[in-house]
């Protein structure tokens, strides 16, 4: 009941705020130039270790900011999925980078518990 009360506040906001909120630092500046540098390498083949684990770096990237790392992680960790044909799940670097940004302005606060936040987490 504690969880159901906690959470509903949350999908609430979320429900109101649809498409309004945002994080209080907002990197398009730099997400625009990641973008076309991604594309510019985009046309070179790249090249991955299999017993490199991309999610982390993708997940180290988005802690860091670092959209350029990010990117070529994800481009590593999608040849790695396709050319061992490993039944993994794909998502984004952009989609990691959303997630942070609505977990920080949601539940962004030094004083709240990294629970709080995978509550957050888990209802986006």
């Amino acid at each position: 009941m504690k969880r159901l009360i906690t959470i509903l506040p949350v999908i609430a906001m979320c429900i109101i705020l649809d498409g309004n909120a945002q994080a209080v630092y907002d990197d398009a500046g730099a997400t625009a130039t990641a973008l076309s540098a991604s594309a510019d390498t985009a046309e070179t083949v790249s090249t991955f270790s299999a017993d490199v684990d991309y999610s982390e770096a993708m997940i180290q990237a988005a802690i860091t900011g670092d959209y350029e790392a990010g990117l070529a992680a994800q481009q590593a960790r999608d040849d790695k999925i396709a050319e061992m044909g490993l039944d993994e799940e794909r998502y984004t670097f952009e989609d990691l980078m959303l997630l942070s940004k609505i977990i920080y302005a949601e539940a962004g606060s030094v004083w709240l518990s990294d629970e709080w936040k995978m509550c957050v987490g888990e209802v986006v």
